[in-house]
């Protein structure tokens, strides 16, 4: 009678041991069951883009430390709305990921909020601001504008003559034109590209006169001598000879930068964000990225998701005042 008592509670505690050890895998394996598959990193700029270089950079180290794929996917249409929308939209289990620039989430959202699908706020869960770039106006080094003012008065002269590239409609680089033409009473015409690499490329091919847009993209043919870059929205140490908005005659004139960084679907469980956020920071900080980051004429400039949440909401209300400064608002 014993020994069956006892075979009996052998059994009891046996499948009670079992039923803790699923219980517990199963809560364990919450994080550890992530990720199990390839991620696709969309990228909101062109092939070639600074913002690319740097999304691409992310990915190869994210791969490493994640133990999967990471594949950089590129939808630079509509200024990167196409993109974050494209996430936005995506099914919230982590396996589709947003690396983009500040327009697509600020800027566009103010000037053209018709042609945005999705709240930047409420639509996208940030992960890690990555990295910023200063924005220079640059054009071909064989024009005859040797700096800003050369430029501006031969747009005085010259009415609706001088086109300038930009990376989209309501982009930074469309902002920095806008203010440069308020401040010096122009009409530089705005010329927009699906991205920067197009936008260079038309003028060093001689189809505009000159480009407004990430340092990064011009960095490599400054330096080769092919484009002049004529100011700067804050000094940079990869090219310490571009002169800033002071420097360049305009001192109560200023320049936006951008910023980039990666988002997720609202609603992605917190069990995958514990643990993207770790593995994000833990890229962006690795050397290859900040090489790659140098570079392309960009600096890091890490955040939190916490701290990225509140500096798009203060930039947004920036972007709002200088769009309506600028004339960039329909209102």
């Amino acid at each position: 009678m014993k020994k069956k008592q006892l075979g009996t509670i052998f059994i009891f505690l046996a499948v009670a041991n079992f039923f803790l050890l699923v219980t517990v895998n199963r809560l364990s394996g919450q994080t550890r069951d992530y990720p199990t598959r390839q991620i696709q990193l969309v990228i909101d700029r062109a092939p070639g883009d600074p913002t690319d270089l740097a999304g691409r950079t992310i990915a190869d180290q994210l791969s490493k430390i994640l133990n999967v794929p990471v594949v950089p996917i590129n939808k630079p249409a509509a200024g990167g709305v196409e993109g974050a929308d494209y996430v936005a939209k995506a099914k919230k289990d982590g396996y589709t990921l947003l690396f983009c620039a500040a327009p697509s989430m600020v800027h566009i959202p103010v000037t053209s909020p018709e042609t945005v699908p999705y709240d930047p706020v409420r639509d996208l869960e940030p992960i890690a601001r990555a990295v910023s770039f200063p924005f220079v106006i640059a054009v071909k080094s064989d024009s005859p504008w040797k700096s800003l003012k050369d430029l501006v008065d031969y747009a005085k002269k010259n009415p609706e003559k001088v086109r300038m590239g930009i990376a989209g409609r309501g982009t930074v680089s469309h902002f920095n034109l806008a203010i440069i033409n308020s401040a010096a009473g122009v009409n530089m015409t705005p010329v927009p590209y699906k991205g920067a690499s197009p936008a260079v490329t038309a003028v060093l091919g001689g189809h505009i006169e000159g480009n407004s847009l990430a340092l990064g993209a011009n960095l490599a043919h400054i330096n080769a001598g092919t484009l002049r870059a004529l100011v700067i929205s804050r000094k940079s140490p990869q090219a310490a000879q571009i002169p800033s908005p002071a420097e360049a005659g305009y001192p109560q004139q200023k320049l936006l930068g951008v910023w980039v960084g990666a988002f997720a679907p609202a609603g992605t469980p917190d069990s995958v964000l514990k643990v993207l956020v770790p593995a994000f920071e833990k890229a962006i900080h690795s050397p290859e990225v900040v090489k790659a980051v140098e570079g392309v004429g960009s600096s890091l400039d890490y955040q939190k998701p916490e701290e990225l949440k509140k500096s798009i909401q203060e930039e947004f209300e920036i972007v709002r005042e200088v769009a309506k400064k600028a004339g960039l608002t329909k209102k």
